[in-house]
Order: structure tokens, then C-alpha cells, then sequence
């Protein structure tokens, strides 16, 4: 006996601590007071008159709430109320959201008060949608799932008929795949921002949105029809929405009819017309009204719907689409038409004949006299249907009488090899028995089985049939579950079809242990059964057979072995195997089976003993890799099964891993870096011990670039992550702002296993900018400190136009595809290009900011200049990749004003007048125009096209012309204005002149002299064009070499040389006076030899930096620097001259490189610097330990070249072997992965070298040789195949000799 009751324990009032309150709108929730405390009731001053005028206290709730800073409590009654330590909210809206109060009091005054807050959930709340109705196979449909009201975040998903879409629906052949696809609109002022948040998915059972969700068909199908529900779940609830889709499918054959020719009462009609489509068409039959089977001829024709119709008291229907009759009659000839419509496209229709024929008997009597027959029968039976062997050979002088009959089908028979359908069969009492026969013929075939006269039951507690179907008929088996000596004698397997029938006699007996089977074959023979008996080793023995003995391995693999053992030679024995698996993992397959063996005796005198013991093999498959077994044989004959042999332990050999690596996620970790995390495969699919990793990448886009260095690993690479724990690796020296695909493979001792699914990063940009201003590496951008990325993809549709001289307008489009984060703008990148024989491109490059409009507009460019544009897109984190360049020149302007110009006489009607190019040109001069005006008369000028001519040597522009036909003496003032194809430009100053008598001119020189800047190497002409009155005295001072003074007084110097620089003064005296013109000539050089030197090396990269070098007197326009290898082609490339530092990409890992520079300017190039001899980073590979590099069984050796480490790639190797002893080295091929260079992402698994033909349990010495661009590394191994000793493989013995 037992009690039990609560003891109450004084204390004082408490409210635990209760954190928000989640309720759901519109569900009636309580929230309870946590509160703590005995007693808890207080006696509040609530007066109360007795009838005995005495004052008397009434005791109170001690417990009360408060709601959202209140001073009155909640009453206890209406939608929201409180009773005792209840809250009740009946139901809860939007409104009751905020903070609440409990207090509860004790008796003696003590309270505790407690605030809490209370959140309203809202669930979501779908807005109804539809399918149309009218949608057909082939259309495209979308549905729109949105919701109305609803917290956020919210999901989506979909279902149809309840359950996630299924991959069926993917018909990628036909691009018939639902997509499911999620957009957000977001406002942000001026603009209007669309943000892809789910791109079209190919998988439309995987979505999550906060907005809305979009569910898509491209290509509508039947299998589309169904109820597709949207799930919309947030943190209050989870609501659906169901709609039906359903796809108009137009009417397709089920079952098509055809022609039908039967005989005259003999045989019921059954014309069969189904098609499907959706709605389920109607099926109709019509007939045709007169007489005649189809023609081509289809006017006038008149039909009528079959219903029920009365020919001769035999009736025709339809039923299900089917026509049918119980017997031909003569009215039943004619033309039929059966029509399948369901309303969607064109009706189904299919015109057939039946035809019926009569006076069978006289047809057969005819035929039978005219053909000779062989091995053939011609009968009419009941159904008056002929019937043929399909194997009838017929001679016939008149074949056309035979034409109209057609072979109908094949009679039910057995074929049995000696021609006799009768079979004998012995079992053992109480052990089960088959009887097997096969049926041959037409179908249907109908097969039962009897004994003893008796029909037997198909399934029974002792007996069962079973029935396959084979190509030319059936097979058929009676199982007898333990055979009784009641169930010995005669069974007939019957067979049956509409063409004939047939029986087979199978004899059984059954015997018990140690009695003989010739007893039951002599009273066979007493009996008449005509049974043959066993012969002598046909005969069965009274006892099981012995135990298997000697059992031993032969061979070996991963997943079979081969076996021998010594057994007796008797007939009629079998052989199983017993073998379990000794170490299994949780969750395998069963550890122990049971399979019998395919034995083969090994023939040969020696293979027998005297006791005619023989030598059997098997070969026992289906094994696990790697996996120790426990093995042991039995015998078995009629009688029951021997002992099991001594067990042989084994293990098989390891096999490349089954599984990929799992969860392989890629990040950008620095400028040029990926890191890259994955978790091992699932440990049954190791077949072996795991050793490794090995980690591919492929930059997206480049692959197959036919010009790309195959060296370059930045491109595609692999890198060996060693130990099966390993899960991590850092890329590096990967090329900036690159996508790249990565997968991880596993390997062991016997290979890779397949690569994982890809997983895809795009490398962080390394600040170039920084590199270039400051040499400090520290000052380059870490992005992966910013878990940001970069725009992976160029704008698109460049395109640039002049508007103006000075002003260019670029147009594009935005990049394609999603970018995360968004684009805050573009970089316009411009340059002007120069041309020379030194240098052609770009000098030096602006850039100009733009919005997100896709425009920009250029301003402040030179004239008439061509100009090369890019774009580059740019985010919080900077710019991305650049677009194509394009090219565009700004137009031509007016030019200036010519820059001096003077007027001298030069005969006495005519004044010569010279003057040089305007300073501005503005584009190309096409002529000039000089003015002409006697001086004090307006309006009275002319003027003259003066055509520019410029040579080689005339690089200063000064033009001279004789104005003609002027009056001596008269006064007259010129000016000249330059043209270009925009117009005239700006006039010159006006200078005045009067033609005279040259008696009286004093020698002047119409040639301006003035400041010139040369480039050494070219030719030059200092002219000196004098005028005055003979005779006049023309003297050039200094004189250089390798000059000549033209008839007209110019200095022409042939080659400039820098030691000409300085003063050259022309000097003309006549009677009259002199005249001089000085020359002041500077001589431009090329640059001096930039010195380079190395900044930073990385695996595939070197980056080299220099200080501008003297520039000769002009401005310096670019450099060329130059790369090599040993051995190999000379690279070069352009910078331009702004640039101080460059990176050489894409070099191979760990080579040396010589570097020269050479800085240009418009004079030439300068010579080659001084070489640079750099190293990029990297080492040669690697060598393994032995048992991770070389897999062996008994006759061969596997070497894994991925379990070579090193971050430099291997790009060819050389493997030889030799015996221990010595001897000479034997080359091994090393094809496949290897002399792929590991190639990556290739979908068959990669091919390891291997030397067959070798001794079992021999030593060998194995060299190889891995050459890379970082140099080669030479490893030696002794390994040793695998000997059968005492029947079990001899584990792996590898030694590791040396290295280097």
C-alpha cells in the first residue's frame, strides 16, 4: 500500500524570466504566468456588510496582467482577456503585439512583477491562381504563386499530386523540363533595380524566394497534367494552394485496326480501334452505305453510325471501341471506318475492309489437287480456319489458287533433342524437385500440368507453377517443395492453343538414401515404359560425397579469385562455396553467402592420383576489394551434401576507389588563390586504404585556347593532397579574376577513383594598381578579407561614335548573367594611339567614371586623334575584366591661324609671300587659301588656292608663293587661312608688301628661322629663300657633313647625327644690303636602357619593375619587355609608357627566365637592358612512399603516378624496370593521365602504367623519372609481386632505395 500527496512549502512569490512570446494570427492562444510561491492570495481591502452589520474582508485574484504599459488590468472576459495566470487571446491579431505585465501577490504583501513580450506571427496568405484551361501538348504555361500579406522571410516550394516534382518531367532531348524561376523588385531612387534572386532552374523541386515564385513549362506535355501545389511556409506557419493543370493531349493510336479476311460462319468478327489522349476520346464506328471495298474514288460517299444492328439474326456491337460479331455472315462485308475524337485537333480516322468468304470445302479440294505437298496436312477445323506448318514446303503449278490464303499460326508442340516427348527425372525423398518442360507455338499458348490423370493445383502448400515467356513460346515449371514417395510416377505437362495441342511425359522418382534408381528403370522395362536406363556413371551413389580437400589460391584480383582443390571424379557431384566477409562496415551487405561454383577438372595424368582423385579450378566472383574472407567448399550430389573443407583465409586486392569525395566547397582566399575544403567518400566505396587527394582545377573559358602554354597551370593543373584525413588545400598562383572549375578525386595504391562533381570560385583581383604605384606588396588588396567578389564578365556591345573634335560617346551593355554584389558603375578606360616606326599603340590611358545607363560621353581629346576604348564594370570591391576594345577617331576642327607670315617684292608685278602651318591644325590641311588686296580699297580682294605639299624633310610647314600680275609701285596687303575637311580656319595676320624693280631690292630672306627639335636618323631641310637684286651672295654657316645646298639656297642634311645640334645661320648680301636667318637645331635620341628588376615571384608568374630611364628629349611612349625559357621561344609584350612594373603571366611552375627591356619613343627604341635572370616558384615532384606508389598482385605491377607530390606539374615521365639480381632496365609506357599532363575533367578514370608478364613472388627495381619544368626527379624502388604461399596472397613488400 502506497499514498501519495502534495506537502504545499511556504515561499515567496517568484516569476521565472520568459523571453519573447511567438503567437500566430488568427489561432486562439494562451499564454500562461510562470509564476513560483505558497502562498499566492492576497486579502485586499474590498469591503462587504454582513446582515449583522459587521465589516468583513473579501479575498481577491492575487495574479493580474497588464497590457502595453496599462495602469488598469485586463478584464476577464472579451478577445483579450486574463484569468488568474492565463492570458487568453481569442484569436490574437497584429494590433496585441508589444509588452505585457504579470505580477502575482502574496498574503503577506510580498509581489513579484514580471514584463513580457509578445510577438505576433503573421502566416502567409496565398493569392488564388489558375491554370487556362485551353492549354495543349506542346504550349508553355506559368503559374504565378504570390502572397498577399505575410512576415518575412518567407519560402516557397512546389508540389505535384503531393509529393516534389519529379526528374521525369526533365525530357532534356526534347528541352522539355519545368523551370521554376524567383525574381525581386527592389526601389532604389532613381532607379528601378531588378534583382535575379533565383535564376531558371532546371530542378523545379528546389526554390526559396521571399516575394514570389514563378513556375514555368517551355514545352507542355500529358505527363505535365496533374495538381501542382505552392507551399509557402514562414516562422508562423506553412500554407498551400493547389491548382490543376491539365494538358489537351490530341487523340494518339492504341491499338490501330486492320484489314480482316474471314471465313463464312467459321469464325467471329473482332475489329479492335483504342486510342488515347486527354480528354479520353470517343470511340465511333461507321459503315459504309453501298456496296464495293475502298477506292481511291472517295466522292459520294454516304456512312452510317454503328449502334445495334439486325444481319440475319446475327448481331454486331461495339463495345469499348471494339466491334465485334459472333459469327461472319455475308452482311458483314464491306467498309468500315472507326473515328477517335476528343474535341482536341483533328479527329483519328482509319478506313479497313472485311471480307468474308464462302465455299471453304471446294477451295480446299481444289488446292489439294493442285499442289504437292511434303511433310504437310491440310485440314478444315472446327473454326473452319486453315492451318499451315510454317516449315511446309509447297509445288504448285497454279500458286494464284493458294494466293488468298495466308499462314494463320503455329500448333502448340515441344521440341525435345531425340525427337521424343518423354523425359525421365529422380530426386531424393524429402528434398525438392523441378520438372521443366518448354512449350513451342503461337501465342496464346495454355499450359497445365497433371498426375496420374489428376490436374494440379498451380500453387499449392507442396506444389507451385511458374511460367516464363521466351521468344518462340514458354516454359513452364513444376516445383515439388519436398518430394514424398506419393509423388513418384507419370506427369503430363499439356499445351494448348487455338491451333492445336500437345503433351509431354516426364517419369519421376523418387528414392531415399542409399537406394538405387536402376530398380525403378527395370520395371520400366517390365512394364513397357520403353524408359532407357542410367548407364554405369549414370547411376547415383547411396552416399553424399566427401569433403573438398587441398584447398589453395591460384589467382587473384580485386574482385575475384581463382581457386583449386582435389575432389572425387564422380558424376553428378556439385559444388558450392561458403565464404564470409571477416571485417565488413556497419550497414554492409550480408557478410556470409552461399554460391555454387562452375567447376572445371584440370586435365592431365599428373592432376590424378591412384585413388582417381581429380584436380578441380573455379572461379569465385563478385568479391569486395580489399576485404579478408574465410572460404570453404562442399560437395553435393542427390543424396546430400558433405562436410565443409578446411577454410582458406585470403584477402583480395585493392581496387581504384568507387566514390568521389563529398561537400567540395571553393572560396577565394587571396589574389589568385582558390581554397578548397571537401570530406572523405563514404568508406565502403574505398576499396582499399584511402592515401590521398587529388585536387583539378580548370579555368572556365580558356581550356581549349589553342594559343595557351600547355605549361601554364594557371589554366588547368592538379595538385595531391596527401593522407585520407586530409580535407583542405590552398590553390595558388592561379590567374587573377578567373572562374575555375575544381574537383577532388580519392586515389589509393590501385589508382583514382572518379573526380566529384565540380565545384566552381572565381579567383579575388590582386590590386594591380597598388602593384604598380608601390612596390610594397603589403599595400596590395586582400579581398578575401572582404568575402567579396569582383564583376566576372565584361560589358558587352562596345561601341563608340565622335560627336564632336574634342568629344566621344561610348554606348554598351550591361554584363550577362546575375552579379552579386550589384554594380555601383562602369570604368572607362581611353587612350590615344601613336604610330611610328617605333612604337605603335597606346602611350598612356585615362579613365572616366560612369553611372549605371550604359553611356558615356568623352570630353577634352585631341583632334582628328584615334582613340582606344574599353569598358570595365565595377562594384564596392572595383572594376572587372575589361571588354574588347574598340577604335574611334574624333572628328577634324578648323585649324588656327597661320603662325608667322611675310610678304617681300620679288619682281615688279609680283611679291612673294611665305608663311608656316598653323600651330593647331585640327586635323589634316587640304590647302590654304591666300587673300590678295590693294591696300585701301574694300572689298576688292581676290584670292588663290594654295594646294600642301609635305615630303620627308619638310617638317616645319612653311609654304612660300609669288602672287603675279600686280602694279609696280602699288601698295597691297596679304593674309592666308588653312583648311582642313571641316572648314576654313581662322585668318593670319595682315602684312603688306609693294611689288618693285629687283635693281632696287636689298637682299632679304623670305624663310622664317627658328627652333627646331630633330630625331637623330632622319632627313633634314634648313631653307633659306632669298630674294633682292643681283647679284646675290647666298653663304651657309657651319656646314655639317653629309650635306648638300640645293639651287635654291636650302640646306639639305641627309642624316642627322646628335653631335649636329646647335646654331645654323643663313646668310644673303647684295649691293643693296644683307639679311640673315638663324636655325637653333635640337637633336632628339632614343631612350637609355630601362634597368630591370625582379619585384615578387609566384608559381606562374613573375613581376618585374624598373625606373624610367632618360628619355633622349622626348616623351617616352612605351617599353617591350622580352621572356624566355632555354631552350625555348622568345615572348614579348607591349606596356605602355606610364607603366613602371609588369607581371609576366601564364609561365610554367619553378622555371628560370632571362628578361630584357626596351623603352621606345618617337626617335627608336632603346637597346636591350641588361638580363634579368628570375625563377618562378615551385618545386620538381615529389616521390612516395612504396606502398602509395606501387600496387602489385602476382604477375603484375601498377605504379599510381598521382601519388607523386609537388606543385609543379609533371609533363612527362620515364619508368623501366629490372630484375633485383640486375640485368638491363626494360622501358614501361607511361600513356593516359600521365602523358596527358593530367588533363583534367576527363570523364574516363585515368590509365596507370603497369609491367605484366612478371614472377610470381620475384623482386624487381623500378626507376622513374618525372620530368617537369622545374627539373627532374629520379626515384628508385625494389618491389616485389605477390607468391601463393600455403594458399594466400603475400601482403605488398615495397622499399624506397633513393631519390633524386
Amino acid at each position: 500500500m502506497s499514498v501519495s500527496f502534495d506537502v504545499p512549502c511556504a515561499g515567496p512569490p517568484s516569476i521565472r524570466a520568459l523571453g519573447p512570446v511567438r503567437v500566430v494570427a488568427g489561432a486562439n492562444t494562451t499564454v500562461l504566468c510562470p509564476y513560483a510561491g505558497y502562498p499566492i492570495r492576497s486579502i485586499e481591502p474590498k469591503l462587504c456588510i454582513t446582515k449583522n452589520e459587521q465589516t468583513r474582508y473579501s479575498p481577491t485574484s492575487s495574479i493580474t496582467w497588464w497590457a502595453r504599459g496599462s495602469d488598469r488590468a485586463l478584464p476577464s472576459s472579451g478577445r483579450v482577456s486574463a484569468k488568474g495566470p492565463e492570458l487568453r487571446l481569442s484569436p490574437p491579431l497584429a494590433a496585441d503585439a508589444g509588452p505585457y505585465a504579470c505580477s502575482v501577490v502574496a498574503p503577506d504583501g510580498t509581489a513579484a512583477r514580471r514584463d513580457i513580450e509578445l510577438q505576433v506571427r503573421n502566416p502567409p496568405k496565398i493569392s488564388p491562381f489558375i491554370f487556362s484551361s485551353e492549354l495543349t501538348e506542346g504550349s508553355s504555361a506559368q503559374v504565378l504563386c504570390g502572397v498577399s500579406s505575410g512576415d518575412k522571410p518567407m519560402y516557397f516550394s512546389w508540389l505535384k499530386d503531393g509529393a516534389p516534382i519529379p526528374t521525369s518531367l526533365q525530357l532534356a532531348k526534347s528541352s522539355k523540363v519545368a523551370k521554376a524561376m524567383s525574381v525581386r523588385i527592389k526601389v532604389s531612387e532613381p532607379y528601378f533595380v531588378v534583382e535575379i534572386v533565383q535564376v531558371i532552374y532546371k530542378d523545379p523541386r528546389k526554390k526559396s524566394l521571399d516575394e514570389f515564385s514563378l513556375l514555368m513549362f517551355s514545352d507542355l506535355t500529358a505527363k505535365h497534367s496533374g495538381a501542382y501545389t505552392c507551399s509557402v511556409s514562414n516562422h508562423a506557419a506553412t500554407v498551400n494552394y493547389t491548382a490543376n493543370l491539365s494538358v489537351k493531349v490530341t487523340p494518339t493510336w492504341i491499338s490501330e485496326p486492320l484489314d480482316l479476311a474471314v471465313l463464312l460462319g467459321a469464325a467471329p468478327i473482332s475489329l479492335e480501334c483504342s486510342a488515347n489522349g486527354y480528354p479520353f476520346p470517343t470511340i465511333t464506328w461507321y459503315r459504309k452505305l453501298g456496296d464495293g471495298l475502298i477506292t481511291n474514288d472517295g466522292s459520294n460517299e454516304q456512312w452510317e453510325e454503328i449502334r445495334v444492328m439486325d444481319w440475319n439474326s446475327d448481331n454486331i456491337r461495339t463495345h469499348n471501341g471494339t466491334l465485334k460479331a459472333a459469327a461472319a455472315a455475308r452482311a458483314h462485308q464491306g467498309v468500315y471506318r472507326c473515328r477517335a475524337d476528343n474535341g482536341v485537333g483533328p479527329p483519328l480516322m482509319k478506313q479497313i475492309n472485311v471480307t468474308v468468304h464462302d465455299e471453304l470445302q471446294e477451295m480446299v479440294n481444289k488446292m489439294n489437287d493442285s499442289i504437292k505437298k511434303r511433310g504437310m496436312k491440310v485440314n478444315v477445323c472446327k473454326t473452319r480456319e486453315m492451318v499451315f506448318d510454317r516449315d511446309e514446303y509447297i509445288e504448285s503449278e497454279r500458286v494464284e489458287q493458294v494466293k488468298e490464303f495466308e499462314y494463320l499460326g503455329k500448333p502448340a508442340h515441344f521440341d525435345t533433342a531425340d525427337g521424343a516427348n518423354v523425359r525421365n527425372l529422380t530426386c531424393v525423398r524429402g528434398q525438392g524437385a523441378a520438372l521443366a518442360c518448354r512449350a513451342r507455338g503461337d501465342a496464346p499458348l495454355r499450359v497445365h500440368w497433371m498426375h496420374r490423370g489428376r490436374r494440379l493445383d498451380s500453387n499449392s502448400y507442396r506444389t507451385a507453377v511458374s511460367e516464363v515467356r521466351t521468344a518462340d513460346g514458354l516454359r513452364s515449371t513444376l516445383q515439388l517443395r519436398a518430394a514424398e514417395r506419393a509423388d513418384a510416377g507419370e506427369y503430363r505437362c499439356h499445351a494448348e492453343n487455338e491451333y492445336g495441342r500437345s503433351e509431354m511425359l516426364i517419369y519421376l522418382y523418387v528414392e531415399g538414401p542409399g537406394q538405387s534408381a536402376s530398380i525403378f528403370y527395370i520395371a520400366s522395362e517390365i512394364l513397357g515404359l520403353g524408359l532407357k536406363p542410367f548407364t554405369l556413371g549414370q547411376r547415383l551413389r547411396g552416399q553424399p560425397p566427401e569433403a573438398p580437400k587441398s584447398l589453395q589460391l591460384s589467382g587473384a584480383s580485386s574482385r575475384w579469385i581463382q581457386i583449386l582443390w582435389k575432389s572425387s571424379a564422380s558424376r553428378g557431384v556439385r559444388f558450392s562455396a561458403l565464404y564470409t566477409a571477416l571485417h565488413t562496415l556497419p550497414g554492409s551487405d550480408v557478410r556470409q553467402r552461399t554460391l555454387n561454383l562452375t567447376a572445371e577438372p584440370i586435365t592431365g595424368e599428373d592432376r590424378l592420383d591412384a585413388d582417381g582423385v581429380a584436380t578441380f579450378t573455379a572461379k569465385l566472383e563478385d568479391l569486395r576489394p580489399a576485404t579478408a574472407y574465410s572460404l570453404r567448399l562442399a560437395a553435393t550430389n542427390h543424396v546430400g551434401q558433405s562436410p565443409h573443407s578446411e577454410p582458406l583465409l585470403f584477402t583480395t586486392l585493392e581496387e581504384a576507389p568507387t566514390g568521389s569525395p563529398q561537400n567540395i566547397r571553393v572560396r577565394p582566399s587571396g589574389a589568385g588563390d582558390l581554397h578548397v575544403s571537401w570530406s572523405a567518400p563514404t568508406q565502403d566505396s574505398w576499396n582499399g586504404e584511402l592515401l590521398g587527394y587529388v585536387i583539378s582545377w580548370r579555368e572556365l573559358g580558356r581550356f581549349d585556347d589553342e594559343e595557351s602554354d600547355a605549361e601554364d597551370g594557371r589554366k588547368a593543373g592538379t595538385a595531391t593532397s596527401p593522407g585520407w584525413s586530409s580535407s583542405e588545400i590552398t590553390i595558388n598562383g592561379l590567374r587573377k579574376f578567373s572562374r575555375y572549375a575544381v574537383s577532388v578525386r580519392a586515389y589509393n595504391s590501385a589508382g583514382a577513383g572518379p573526380p566529384s562533381q565540380a565545384a566552381y570560385a572565381t579567383t579575388a583581383d590582386g590590386g594591380e594598381s597598388h602593384f604598380n604605384n608601390s612596390l610594397n606588396t603589403s599595400n596590395l588588396l586582400n579581398i578575401s578579407t572582404l568575402n567579396l567578389r569582383l564583376p566576372e564578365v565584361a560589358p558587352t556591345e562596345v561601341r563608340c561614335e565622335a560627336l564632336s573634335a574634342r568629344t566621344l560617346r561610348v554606348r554598351w551593355a550591361a554584363p550577362p548573367g546575375p552579379h552579386a554584389p550589384a554594380l555601383r558603375g562602369y570604368d572607362v578606360h581611353y587612350a590615344p594611339l601613336h604610330f611610328s616606326h617605333s612604337w605603335s599603340g597606346a602611350s598612356s590611358t585615362e579613365v572616366a567614371r560612369a553611372g549605371l545607363g550604359g553611356e558615356a560621353t568623352l570630353q577634352g581629346l585631341r583632334l582628328a586623334t584615334n582613340y582606344s576604348v574599353s569598358v570595365h564594370a565595377r562594384n564596392d570591391v572595383g572594376p572587372g575584366p575589361a571588354s574588347t576594345a574598340v577604335y574611334c577617331t574624333t572628328l577634324e576642327d578648323v585649324p588656327g591661324a597661320p603662325e608667322a607670315i611675310k610678304a617681300l617684292p620679288s619682281s615688279a608685278d609680283g611679291v612673294l609671300v611665305t608663311w608656316l602651318a598653323p600651330a593647331q591644325r585640327g586635323g589634316r590641311l587640304s590647302h590654304y587659301t591666300l587673300y590678295t588686296r590693294e591696300l585701301g580699297k574694300t572689298g576688292a580682294e581676290w584670292s588663290q588656292r594654295v594646294e600642301t605639299k609635305e615630303t620627308k624633310d619638310d617638317i616645319d610647314g612653311e609654304v612660300t608663293r609669288e602672287v603675279r600680275g600686280l602694279r609696280e609701285g602699288a601698295a597691297y596687303e596679304f593674309w592666308v587661312r588653312g583648311a582642313t575637311v571641316a572648314g576654313s580656319g581662322e585668318p593670319s595676320r595682315t602684312v603688306n608688301a609693294s611689288p618693285k624693280s629687283m635693281a632696287s631690292v636689298s637682299a632679304r630672306i623670305a624663310s622664317f628661322g627658328r627652333r627646331l627639335r630633330v630625331a637623330e636618323g632622319s632627313r633634314l631641310r634648313l631653307r633659306c629663300h632669298a630674294v633682292g637684286g643681283p647679284p646675290l651672295a647666298r653663304a651657309w654657316a657651319p656646314l655639317p657633313r653629309s650635306h648638300t645646298i640645293t639651287e635654291n639656297g636650302d640646306l639639305l642634311i641627309h642624316r642627322v647625327e646628335r653631335t649636329m645640334a646647335g646654331n645654323y645661320t643663313c646668310s644673303v648680301r647684295n649691293s643693296l644690303g644683307a639679311d640673315s636667318a638663324i636655325y637653333a637645331l635640337s637633336i632628339l635620341l632614343p631612350p637609355a636602357a630601362p634597368s630591370p628588376r625582379l619585384a615578387r615571384a609566384e608559381v606562374h608568374a613573375l613581376h618585374v619593375a624598373w625606373d624610367p630611364p632618360q628619355d633622349g628629349g622626348a616623351p617616352l611612349l612605351g617599353y617591350t619587355v622580352w621572356w624566355s625559357r632555354e631552350a625555348s621561344a622568345v615572348h614579348s609584350v607591349r606596356v605602355p609608357g606610364s607603366s613602371t612594373a609588369h607581371t609576366l603571366e601564364g609561365l610554367a611552375c619553378g622555371a628560370q627566365y632571362r628578361i630584357t627591356l626596351r623603352a621606345h619613343n618617337m626617335v627608336g627604341a632603346s637597346p636591350h637592358s641588361r638580363p634579368l635572370t628570375a625563377r618562378t616558384r615551385g618545386d620538381k615532384a615529389k616521390a612516395p612512399r612504396g606502398k602509395e606508389f606501387i600496387w602489385a598482385n602476382n604477375t603484375h605491377l601498377r605504379f599510381n603516378l598521382l601519388a607523386w607530390n609537388g606543385r609543379c606539374p609533371v609533363s612527362a615521365w620515364m619508368l623501366a624496370l629490372r630484375d633485383a639480381e640486375g640485368g638491363p632496365w626494360r622501358d614501361i609506357s607511361a600513356t593516359g593521365e600521365a602523358a596527358e599532363n593530367l588533363k583534367v575533367f576527363s570523364t574516363k578514370r585515368p590509365h596507370s602504367p603497369q609491367a605484366g608478364g612478371l614472377r610470381s613472388g620475384a623482386w624487381y627495381e623500378v626507376r622513374v623519372v618525372a620530368k617537369s619544368a622545374a627539373g627532374d626527379a629520379t626515384a628508385l624502388y625494389r618491389a616485389a609481386t605477390h607468391a601463393l604461399n600455403g594458399g594466400n596472397a603475400r601482403a605488398l613488400q615495397v622499399q624506397f632505395i633513393t631519390v633524386h
